[in-house]
């Protein structure tokens, strides 16, 4: 970001700001965030389309806590991985609150936001577990696919570090499994697209975490947003792009290549 952009914004991680996650498909949702913790949540519905869709809702988010739309000073949003039209309406919204009325945009990877509940909830569990093994990440890509990554685990007393993630992949589910080992754990909102039959097909079945891992989690996006804008990790409104991973379906089939 250049630093003309980000010397301009003097919020701080105590002000009012929302959390959005419209990549999810039905888990969508917003949450108002005040002195950094966060408040009052409403999922979004099914079907909402478009950025203007999302504006009675945040109002009526913020009429709850005696707040108005003039009071937000800034907002995270996931990028993705996620549903094209869900990521396309949460960043044409959080633009044009930026673009609109000076609020500043911190945009957090899909990945990351999961990877940090997992993380948090083998530290709060203080679940029994390897030294070292391997996290993997998945979500829906459509076609029948996911979209998967992995990070070692490494853990030092009830610390758990996640090192630096490998790329995202798009892969067939029965590929992926093949390299699963029963150390490892698996987290994120594809494990909703495999069935008992899939688990039970596997040689060495891998650890799958616990159902409220499968979607983001608001009050862990806040706390990764608070954080970076305590390190004045701003995002350039300008340079705000989705992380499609893909092309949709109908680019897909117009050029196969």
């Amino acid at each position: 970001m250049p630093e003309s952009h980000r010397d301009t914004l003097l919020w701080a991680p105590t002000d009012l700001g929302l959390v959005l996650d419209t990549g999810s498909g039905s888990g969508a949702s917003v949450g108002v965030v005040i002195a950094g913790s966060l408040g009052a949540v409403q999922q979004l519905p099914v079907g909402t389309r478009s950025a203007q869709g999302l504006l009675p809702i945040v109002d009526q988010l913020l009429v709850s806590r005696n707040r108005s739309p003039q009071d937000i000073r800034w907002v995270a949003l996931t990028t993705g991985p996620g549903s094209f039209t869900g990521l396309r309406v949460g960043l044409t919204f959080a633009k044009m609150l930026a673009m609109a009325g000076g609020v500043g945009l911190v945009a957090i990877d899909s990945c990351d936001a999961l990877e940090a509940s997992f993380r948090e909830w083998m530290e709060r569990e203080e679940t029994v577990r390897a030294q070292t093994a391997r996290l993997h990440t998945i979500l829906d890509a459509q076609r029948g696919q996911l979209f998967a990554r992995r990070r070692m685990i490494e853990t030092k007393g009830n610390a758990v570090h996640l090192s630096t993630p490998t790329a995202i992949e798009i892969v067939n589910p029965t590929d992926w499994a093949r390299d699963l080992t029963s150390d490892d754990w698996v987290c994120g909102p594809g494990l909703g697209k495999l069935d008992d039959d899939f688990w039970n097909s596997l040689a060495s079945p891998p650890q799958v975490a616990p159902s409220e891992l499968q979607l983001i989690d608001l009050a862990v996006l806040a706390r990764l947003a608070v954080d970076r804008i305590d390190r004045k990790e701003w995002t350039d409104p300008a340079r705000l792009v989705p992380n499609y991973q893909r092309r949709s379906a109908a680019e897909e089939k117009r050029d196969p290549r």
